[in-house]
């Protein structure tokens, strides 16, 4: 059977960011397990045996080979990067984010976030360079299934007041194609959640810009600098990381959230993670 899974571990301070890719493919011809490293400026990569992958759900516990991810902390070392870090308290969301969509079989791809917001502590050297996250922030997702949309948009922030995790996809299903959205905003000690199971609408959906809109909840997200810091991934298709796609963990993106026409927050980052794929 053709599958993937993978996790997605970032943190970030005021100036930079790293995010760790802990993952596994499975094909007919082939199957691995893997480490990608995303940085401002370079991507690296480690491939391991596919059973060297090992994950405990409950509670969040995940090792390939020496590196290892759990609620308390993390660890890597490939190439030349290597990194301790510590977690504070993991902030989850309140329920599944696929909502009823986790019921239905053959999706091509199902997402899952692990916490939305937590605080980190420690280093990582990469290169050379030691890179401080005292008082920093981190987020981790999840995504399984057999390969990632052909045309999506994802973009996540967090600092200590504002987290945020937006995504948009052509989703193909039994031989039709829809257009879905999950977003979730934690602002304040609420949790916001505008989603295509929730009656949420698309307004705009570009490499850009996405708009969406539920009741008289509006979450606008503008990339002003969709071209910056872009860094080349190995992506799934039919359990084969042979699609290339680029994210970048330090690009300048807007985010305005408005509930009943009063803005909540109208804030622009630096520090923000993008993809956008239309292949």
């Amino acid at each position: 059977m053709n599958r993937f899974e993978g996790y997605y571990i970032k943190c970030n301070n005021n100036e930079t960011a790293i995010a760790v890719i802990f993952g596994r493919a499975k094909s007919k011809s082939e199957k691995k397990a893997f480490i990608q490293v995303i940085t401002p400026d370079k991507t690296y990569n480690a491939e391991y045996n596919y059973d060297d992958f090992v994950l405990i759900k409950e509670p969040f516990i995940l090792s390939i080979g020496p590196n290892k991810v759990s609620f308390e902390s993390m660890s890597v070392k490939i190439d030349n990067i290597e990194g301790n870090v510590t977690f504070g308290e993991f902030t989850p969301i309140r329920y599944d984010i696929m909502g009823p969509f986790k019921y239905f079989p053959f999706m091509e791809c199902r997402h899952t976030i692990v916490s939305m917001h937590h605080t980190v502590s420690g280093d990582f050297s990469v290169d050379g360079q030691s890179i401080n996250f005292e008082n920093g922030t981190g987020y981790i997702e999840g995504d399984r299934g057999k390969s990632f949309p052909k045309k999506y948009f994802w973009t996540q922030y967090n600092n200590n007041e504002i987290s945020i995790s937006a995504s948009c996809a052509k989703i193909p299903y039994l031989g039709m194609r829809f257009t879905g959205t999950i977003c979730i905003v934690h602002h304040e000690g609420h949790e916001y959640r505008l989603a295509t199971y929730l009656g949420a609408r698309l307004k705009e959906f570009t490499a850009n810009r996405l708009v969406v809109k539920q009741g008289k909840k509006r979450l606008e997200v503008e990339v002003l600098t969709p071209d910056e810091n872009m860094q080349q991934l190995a992506a799934p298709t039919h359990g084969k990381m042979t699609r290339t796609i680029t994210e970048s963990i330090q690009t300048t993106v807007r985010y305005r959230f408005i509930i009943k026409g009063k803005t909540l927050f109208d804030t622009t980052s630096t520090q923000a993670a993008y993809e956008y794929s239309e292949t």
